[in-house]
């Protein structure tokens, strides 16, 4: 060892650890797998305490040189830390030699590891396979009762590579090293484990001296405990290690048995999964425990290895206790073919005894049997005192559990003789190919015999019932010589109506019984042989099986039989099924809130009474699951059966369940259904208040199935000279207005109009939904007197593409009424308006007023033909005050609402109106209100047909300029034209003070062309070098024909400014003053003159300041736009 007080590079092989209680480092890093090629790799040197806690870390270099590494290494942490070299395993690994070291072997006493393991370092074993388990050993085997494994070792060539030892059953792992030797695994392992932990070798489990043989027949699939108690062996919970089965199949079962207690077992045990294949080794399987109905009730893991022909076992934990244990796989087929036959034909159950049989000498040996007389197999029906052979009786009492899968039945088995007596027996039944065998067992009574079912169907003693009286559903209630009371006991086949017995209760005084009796079990089949019923009897409207009597059942090829004895008086008759689709006609069941989609809070109930329903609509058929019960009903309901049934069924006994929002069937009523071939009947009974049973539809079923609303009082055009209302008559449902425009009213409309006093409106239904939308919800008015909203309901509607429907509920107040909108654009429905002073841009000479307009629908018929939507100047239009509409027009077919303001003086909003309007395509009609006093609607109109003002002062030109400032505040606002120089506003700043101004104007935008309509353009004011000081935006109209028109108020963008036009040079030349004065020649002596005449602005005062003189000019437009100071 080197000192460690220096660097160095040391020659050596390096394994490092902390202080001599160290764990021992995986050899992960790349200080392990250095190669030559890789040069120096640089690393990290951990040293380690006791807890195996990393105490410090150092850096480290390392080199692969040829044989051997060389490390260059720093001082250590401090005392007791120190680089340590590493022992090579395979020659240095001492030997496990103790006998017990070994995953087969059971454990007989706890070890600890601290104690005998010796030092930590590098060890092989001896025992077994030499190597450590690749998969969990049992439990409590070897020296102690948690035992280690690892899940895989390493080639030889690899080294000492690292492995996580784990503990089954704990949670509990170690860091091992692992080193392929070639003809040995060597494994540094330390003692400073916990007690009770130890490391074994694994075994060849299947070796017969590893496992043990289990051949306890109990353990089999169709071993059944029997009798009234229940006992288990006791084997599973007092083993533990590996076992192998060899009984039945060799192997446990891969699903649980269909039947209780099977296997002799209470608690079943089966795996979840299948077998390995041979190659796979040892693998981990899940075992589950059937109990009580659930699959896997608990579940533990176990080990499994196929050994070719057979598999093993490891239990590594054992069942709780003695009721528990696994379930071995058995062939059905061998157990069938090797039953017992009972050959005796005296134990049918219609051949009358003449010497006992004496069962209870012949079988007694627990097993499988197999009847080889009569339909060989055990009967349900209650025999007659004198048949079978024998005086207890051993029959089916009841069938507890069925296989439906593979038609095995577990029944219980009971004595009859005058009655049952008794223990009731669980005995296993399993359907072979063709025939039954039963588990059997030793019954200790005298006389005893076991009863076959014989075929009553050949039988000579079956009785007739023909008489029609007794059809179902015909409603008769005479009671007079009623068969049933004086019935003899014995089998009846049934010869009227539909040849067997009402398997559905009727209504109370029918099938000429005051209490009808109907079968309350299912219809037997033909396989089922004979089984027990019930006949119940209808007492009440709510009592149908209040009274109910044994009877026992067999369906054969072409009838049905029934085994009856006599109704308990006279009042009690048994029903004969009818034809119900040849009898019954059916209510119609056609209200529209049971379809899907419509709204639970449509408030739909049932409030029919009893009775046979037909559905009308949607798909003409109720609802049978819960998820097709969406309709109009707080509590909805659907039939329970969850189909409907073909019409070779008959009539089908069902309920009806409502869901109250907690996810359960609430409060169920019997009903009945049949399959009448075209259509179905139900026989239903109402519920309570706010349940109603579904429609089965789909979600635009209401699109199809609703009520038609088509009389022309309901258009809200229509004034009610006669008194009609809704609240009465009409019933809550979908329906389609089939008038006007085909939809609700969606405006107020007048008083008294619409049929009733009280019209009613879609208040926040501006539009209908799209079809996408679905169902949407939207709130009723009802108009009364001046107020549009009085009183109000929720209503729904669908778009339904062509047309929308609407959900309406019942309003309670009279003379109330749902009404349409009506089609406006029909001529006969407004008033048409043609009126030249409304014309927005003409000057009101003689003023009108709208005040006593009558609230209708109106169509303009002159200027623009549609309502202005520009603020018209005060005494513009016709009237004083004139109006414009805001908010634009609506596109075609549209009715939207809009408000129309009214100008005073400078208030373009002084006061409001709304009106309502719609776009007939080629026109628009307005529903116009009365306005206050000296108000008026005006229509739009094209300013250039207009008469506008006209600016034809010659000084406006940019080219003039004067001393006389004036401006052009507090002008008429209207639409001006220029009739003096261009005919147009300038495109460029002018010169200061031109245009008889201090602040020139000019147009910051280009003219508008003749198509382009009334335009907006901004309007600047020149303030010294500033060009647009201000501004403002005003309308421009380009009317073509050298006619321009502005748009112009009172204030200019400053109030000193002047609206000015352009004007063109060739007119400055025209008019400018030739100064032809002979001194001003420049080879001219002075003589005293100058030219303090000239205006100071550079105007001619011979030309009356109008005019340039010829050496003064203004700046062209070019030069006015690259004007600099």
């Amino acid at each position: 060892m080197v000192p460690t007080h220096r660097r160095t590079w040391l020659h050596a092989n390096l394994h490092f650890r902390g202080n001599p209680m160290f764990q021992r480092v995986p050899r992960t890093s790349p200080i392990f797998s250095s190669k030559r090629e890789d040069g120096i790799v640089e690393n990290a040197v951990q040293f380690r305490s006791t807890s195996a806690s990393v105490q410090s870390t150092k850096k480290a270099w390392v080199k692969a040189c040829d044989g051997f590494y060389v490390y260059r290494l720093t001082r250590s942490p401090g005392t007791n830390y120190r680089y340590c070299e590493a022992t090579p395993g395979c020659k240095h690994a001492r030997e496990l030699e103790d006998q017990w070291r070994v995953n087969s072997r059971k454990l007989e006493s706890s070890r600890y590891e601290g104690s005998v393991f010796g030092n930590d370092g590098w060890v092989y074993f001896s025992q077994g396979l030499k190597r450590l388990p690749e998969s969990p050993p049992p439990k409590s085997v070897g020296g102690c009762t948690y035992n280690g494994y690892i899940e895989s070792h390493p080639k030889q060539g690899e080294g000492a590579v690292p492995r996580v030892m784990k503990f089954p059953g704990v949670d509990k792992e170690q860091m091992i090293e692992v080193e392929n030797c070639g003809d040995k695994y060597v494994y540094f392992l330390t003692k400073s484990i916990q007690n009770d932990y130890c490391y074994v070798a694994d075994t060849d489990v299947c070796s017969e001296d590893v496992y043990k043989e289990v051949n306890d027949v109990r353990r089999l699939h169709y071993s059944h405990k029997y009798g009234t108690g229940f006992t288990r062996f006791d084997l599973d919970n007092k083993f533990n290690g590996w076992i192998r089965y060899t009984i039945g199949e060799g192997r446990m079962m891969e699903k649980p048995p269909a039947l209780t207690n099977m296997c002799t077992t209470e608690y079943q045990g089966w795996i979840d999964g299948t077998h390995p294949k041979e190659n796979e080794g040892v693998v981990s399987r899940k075992v589950c425990w059937k109990y009580n109905g659930n699959d896997c009730y608990s579940s533990n893991e176990i080990s499994v290895k196929n050994c070719g022909g057979y598999y093993v076992y490891g239990i590594a934990k054992p069942p709780p206790n003695n009721q528990w244990g696994h379930c071995v796989e058995q062939d059905k087929t061998e157990v069938c073919e090797a039953a017992t036959k009972l050959n005796n034909p005296r134990r049918g159950m219609l051949t009358p005894t003449t010497e006992y049989i004496h069962d209870q000498q012949k079988i007694v040996q627990d097993g499988y049997y197999r009847f080889m007389s009569g339909l060989g197999r055990l009967t349900a029906f209650q025999v007659k005192d004198e048949n079978c052979g024998g005086k207890y009786r051993v029959l089916i009492n009841a069938v507890l559990e069925k296989d439906e899968e593979n038609g095995d039945a577990l029944f219980a088995l009971r004595m009859h003789t005058t009655g049952w007596t008794g223990s009731v027996y669980r005995n296993v039944g399993l359907k072979c190919d063709g025939y039954w065998v039963y588990r059997l067992f030793n019954i200790n009574t005298n006389q005893l015999a076991y009863c076959v079912e014989e075929d009553v169907c050949e039988s000579s003693e079956i009785k007739w019932i023909y008489s029609t009286k007794y059809l179902q559903w015909l409603g008769e209630r005479t009671t007079a010589d009623n068969e049933w009371h004086v019935l003899s006991q014995g089998w009846y086949e049934v010869k009227v109506g539909n040849r067997r017995l009402a398997y559905s209760p009727s209504d109370v005084y029918d099938c000429s019984a005051t209490y009808p009796g109907y079968i309350n079990s299912p219809p037997p089949k033909i396989e089922d042989g004979i089984v027990p019923g019930q006949i119940c009897y209808r007492t009440s409207t709510s009592a149908d099986t209040s009274s109910c009597t044994a009877i026992s059942m067999k369906m054969c090829a072409d009838k049905e039989l029934y085994y009856l004895t006599k109704s308990p008086n006279a009042n009690y008759a048994i029903c004969v099924e009818t034809d119900v689709c040849s009898m019954v006609e059916g209510t119609p069941l056609d209200d529209t809130w049971r379809l899907s989609g419509t709204p639970k809070a449509a408030g739909g109930r049932d409030v029919f009474s009893v009775g046979w329903y037909r559905v009308t609509i949607g798909n003409e058929r109720l609802a049978h699951t819960r998820e097709e019960a969406k309709c109009g009903a707080t509590y909805q309901g659907w039939m329970t059966l969850g189909r409907h049934p073909a019409a070779s069924e008959g009539t089908v006994n069902t309920k009806v369940c409502y869901d109250t929002g907690n996810g359960q069937e609430s409060n169920c009523r019997k009903a009945q259904v049949v399959n009448c071939g075209g259509h179905y009947l139900y026989h239903l009974e109402p519920a309570s208040t706010h349940y109603g049973v579904c429609i089965e539809s789909s979600e635009d079923s209401m699109c199809k199935n609703y009520g038609e609303l088509g009389e022309d009082w309901r258009s809200t055009e229509y004034a009610a000279t006669v008194d009609k209302s809704d609240h009465a008559t009409l019933v809550p449902g979908w329906y389609r207005f089939t008038t006007g425009l085909g939809r609700m009213a969606t405006h107020c409309p007048d008083y008294q109009h619409g049929g009733g006093y009280y019209p009613s409106y879609a208040y926040d239904l501006p539009e209908l939904p799209s079809q996408e939308e679905g169902v949407k919800q939207f709130t009723i008015f009802w108009r009364h007197s001046s107020s549009c909203t009085w009183t109000s309901l929720k209503g729904y509607v669908r778009n339904c593409g062509d047309y929308p429907v609407y959900w309406l509920p019942k309003q309670g107040n009279g003379h109330t009424t749902y009404n349409v909108e009506a089609d406006s654009c029909d001529a006969a429905q407004y008033e048409v308006i043609d009126d030249e002073r409304r014309l927005a841009w003409k000057p009101a000479t003689d003023k009108q007023s709208d005040h006593t307009m009558k609230t209708g629908w109106y169509r303009f018929n002159n200027g623009l033909k549609k309502i202005n939507e520009e603020c018209t100047p005060q005494a513009y239009g016709g009237a004083e005050y004139p109006g414009w509409m805001e908010g634009g027009h609506p596109d075609v077919g549209q009715t939207v609402t809009r408000t129309v303001f009214f100008r005073y003086s400078t208030n373009c909003k002084q006061t409001s109106k709304s009106i309502k309007v719609k776009n007939c395509g080629s026109f628009y009609i307005y529903r116009l209100v009365p306005t206050a006093g000296s108000r008026g609607y005006t229509v739009a109109s094209e300013p250039c047909d207009s008469d506008a003002r006209q600016f034809d002062q010659v000084d406006r030109s940019i080219y003039e300029r004067s001393t006389s400032m004036t401006n052009d505040n507090g002008i008429a606002e209207g639409w001006y034209q220029f009739t003096t120089g261009s005919g147009v506003m300038p495109k460029a700043p002018p010169m200061p003070k031109s245009c008889r101004t201090q602040y020139p104007t000019w147009l910051n935008d280009p003219d508008p062309s003749p198509g382009e309509g009334v335009v907006t353009r901004t309007l600047c004011s020149v303030n010294g070098n500033n060009d647009c000081q201000w501004q403002k935006e005003i309308k421009v109209r380009n009317c073509g024909n050298n006619k321009m028109l502005y748009y112009l108020t009172a204030s200019p963008p400053y109030s000193a400014s002047r609206y000015c036009v352009e004007d063109s040079m060739d007119n400055i030349c025209k008019t400018a003053k030739a100064l032809n004065d002979d001194w001003r020649g420049s080879n001219k002596p002075g003589t005293g003159k100058d030219d303090k005449s000239l205006p100071e602005d550079g105007t001619s005062s011979a030309h009356t300041g109008r005019g340039w003189p010829t050496t003064l000019s203004g700046r062209t437009s070019a030069e006015r736009t690259t004007r600099s100071t």
